[in-house]
């Protein structure tokens, strides 16, 4: 790091200079260049608060994880994908950072040494922010990982070390029994989201062919309408088993997801094994996701074959298609 004091008055901090101990040995002929990371630290990063006084000083910290920095001799035309992939040891392709900065010359971006966070229920809209933030993945093992920065057709790759915070004492076992969890209760949740998504598509689905029906026949078979009518009603059903409807006033306890996402994030914010009390309760959510997720589909399955038969004896058009469920 380059640190620069100002006799007392201010400090100022430019975090890892690596780049540039290796910069004049780089072609900056080339269209882009990643340069050499330094190793990463694992820690901790439950926030504390100390009071020093009426008037604490406060700067901002460094980026957490690992700081990867790449050349770009000229801005990639937008039609080009920039992104760089992590890779565990074995290849396996762990995270993606897609939203990179592309200016010319040196750019920054910092990998918080983490996997894919869950798939979600829908996209993100522009701008949107979540009140508890967005989804985070687990946090990766100690190790060596490959650094892969992609620019159209060209790939250009580095190493970096992740190291444990030397100032913890906690054994690998440990560690990897918090990793495995937590890797599935992710899953998990990514599971629940694509549950969800089910249930949204087919409910969007049923009103459409509703409507779709009052505006082409005026009034449909009364046999349709109860199908359908029952098939929104069993959406809503199974959707307030996955999940607490927060349009409501507070006070429904959590649900399944809820549950899911408590657990997993009680046990990714220590690097410590998961207690006895979590465990039982994590394989207690493992049954009842199972069986849960395998409700839904099952009950949209029936409610969409049910729909479907009545409207081809009918003789109408359209239908409701239920998606297969994840293969995790």
């Amino acid at each position: 790091d380059l640190i620069v004091g100002t006799h007392g008055r201010g400090i100022w901090i430019l975090d890892d200079i690596t780049f540039l101990q290796v910069l004049p040995t780089v072609d900056l002929q080339k269209p882009a260049y990643l340069l050499p990371l330094r190793p990463a630290l694992l820690f901790d990063t439950i926030r504390t608060r100390i009071t020093l006084g009426d008037k604490p000083f406060r700067a901002e910290n460094p980026p957490y994880g690992a700081l990867i920095t790449y050349y770009l001799r000229e801005p990639p035309d937008e039609r080009v994908e920039v992104k760089i992939q992590i890779l565990r040891p074995d290849g396996k392709v762990i995270r993606e950072l897609k939203k990179l900065p592309r200016e010319k010359g040196l750019n920054r971006i910092a990998w918080d040494l983490r996997y894919e966070p869950p798939r979600p229920r829908r996209e993100a809209e522009e701008g949107e922010v979540s009140f508890f933030g967005a989804p985070r993945g687990p946090r990766v093992l100690p190790g060596t990982y490959t650094v892969k920065l992609i620019v159209g057709p060209d790939e250009w790759t580095q190493t970096v070390d992740v190291r444990l915070d030397p100032t913890l004492d906690v054994s690998a076992s440990d560690l990897q029994a918090a990793h495995d969890t937590a890797l599935r209760l992710r899953d998990m949740m990514s599971g629940l989201n694509d549950a969800l998504r089910a249930l949204d598509s087919v409910e969007a689905q049923a009103k459409q062919l509703q409507s779709a029906l009052r505006t082409a026949t005026g009034k449909a078979p009364d046999e349709v309408t109860r199908a359908l009518q029952e098939t929104l009603q069993g959406v809503e059903t199974l959707r307030k088993e996955l999940v607490r409807d927060t349009t409501l006033a507070y006070g429904y306890g959590p649900k399944l997801l809820d549950h899911v996402r408590s657990l997993f994030s009680d046990i990714d914010q220590v690097l410590a094994a998961p207690t006895p009390y979590q465990m039982a309760f994590f394989r207690q959510l493992q049954a009842e996701y199972k069986a849960q997720v395998g409700k839904v589909y099952e009950s949209l399955r029936d409610a969409a074959q049910q729909v479907n038969d009545l409207l081809q004896k009918h003789g109408l058009g359209g239908g409701l298609l239920v998606g297969k469920p994840p293969q995790e």
